[in-house]
């Protein structure tokens, strides 16, 4: 356990009602508890799945739809920090399919099940995203220095983008899934989990959950360009 994960643990109150803020900073602290309480209930006959960023048709958080209808939209878009950094996901029907195989032949364990690591950038992403809707979209990527200096909110603002400076979120896209690969975990071509969410998108006009506004885009395209 890390000196911050001991912090999270000594703060959690059992007695104590949790708002939204205090289960935001002690989410994975909490994940942990239960895991340890379900092994006690059921030892060595829980299966402990940790998914990373799920993606696909129905996703209440929008963080990978939003770049799937950003890029489909075209012109120019913002796309923040370094197009090489890497991201990580899994798509929603390779996650349940796999989690159906393994409930079914009674394993158990704890398996990180989420993308290949150190395997898709940003910028191949949200080209990808770019061909499969076949828009004219053009990505203006924004520095790291420039995003914080205007406050762009991190994974809201900018779903997805996680500040290379920052030392709490380093190692979050580099999840080692060789255990999971090892069960049999697969997956579907990127695109075919970008149609899917184009095509769902298509007969769902409810407003995405993550993501800039068109207008505070505009205006920190035009700073950004002034900058360059």
């Amino acid at each position: 356990m890390t000196a911050e994960q001991k912090k999270q643990f000594d703060r959690i109150d059992p007695k104590s009602e949790l708002t939204g803020a205090s289960l935001g900073e002690m989410y994975g602290a909490l994940k942990v508890l239960c895991e340890r309480e379900a092994e006690k209930a059921l030892p060595n006959r829980v299966l402990t799945v940790r998914p990373g960023l799920i993606a696909g048709e129905f996703d209440p958080t929008d963080r990978f739809s939003y770049w799937v209808m950003r890029a489909a939209k075209g012109g120019k878009v913002l796309a923040p920090g370094n197009p090489h950094g890497f991201v990580q996901m899994i798509d929603a029907q390779d996650l349940a399919g796999w989690l159906v195989k393994m409930a079914e032949e009674n394993e158990n364990g704890t398996f990180n099940a989420a993308g290949k690591p150190f395997d898709l950038t940003f910028e191949r992403m949200l080209e990808e995203t770019r061909s499969v809707s076949q828009s004219d979209a053009e990505f203006v990527w924004a520095g790291e220095e420039f995003l914080k200096r205007e406050n762009v909110a991190v994974w809201s603002e900018m779903p997805l983008y996680l500040p290379e400076s920052d030392a709490d979120w380093q190692g979050f896209f580099s999840a080692n899934i060789d255990k999971a690969l090892a069960k049999g975990l697969k997956f579907r071509a990127l695109r075919e989990t970008i149609r899917a969410v184009l095509n769902w998108r298509e007969t769902n006009a409810d407003e995405l959950k993550a993501g800039i506004s068109d207008a505070r885009e505009a205006e920190l395209l035009k700073k950004w360009r002034e900058k360059v």
